[in-house]
């Protein structure tokens, strides 16, 4: 009952695999208020937030949970997921940005962003990190769903439908 990264987790667990988002709640609260700089549980608390549709505090949580560690990639990707969710395309870019400073090739963070430039009408600038992460790694199933969702997002109807078939070659 005191052990903040036991309830994290269970409410984790209880929101991710149960869908029991109430029980969930009161775990992470409960998390939080023992241990009330605990980042994972704050990003827990933020797509608890944000799958009830509660996009301000979702955000809040977002922001503390970079406050208390700034320099997790993961948590700043996370981060420009929320934006994206929320339809804050350039506030995702920049939050991309941010975990490519830290982690110049974090994949996940490099097409996230290639999404979110899509997204915030900046659809060469994401074809360009799309081409360029493609000669660094290789085409793959991950790189042909999100080129498809840039071209989508770009209102590039041929393009989208490309990496569509090409995917479906793949997968």
């Amino acid at each position: 009952p005191d052990n903040a990264i036991c309830l994290s987790t269970r409410g984790a667990i209880r929101f991710f695999f149960r869908r029991e988002f109430d029980a969930a709640a009161v775990d992470l609260e409960r998390a939080l208020a023992v241990l009330p700089s605990y980042a994972m549980a704050m990003l827990s608390m933020a797509n608890l937030c944000a799958v009830r549709h509660e996009f301000n505090e979702a955000r809040t949580w977002m922001e503390q949970a970079l406050l208390v560690d700034p320099l997790d990639v993961g948590m700043n990707m996370n981060m420009g997921d929320h934006c994206i969710l929320q339809r804050r395309y350039a506030d995702a870019v920049t939050a991309l940005q941010r975990a490519l400073e830290l982690s110049p090739q974090h994949r996940p963070s490099q097409l996230r962003l290639s999404w979110a430039l899509a997204l915030a009408d900046r659809y060469d600038e994401a074809r360009s990190l799309l081409a360029a992460i493609a000669a660094a790694s290789g085409v793959d199933a991950t790189w042909q769903e999100y080129s498809a969702l840039a071209a989508g997002a770009a209102g590039d109807r041929a393009a989208a439908n490309q990496h569509w078939h090409a995917l479906q070659t793949i997968a």
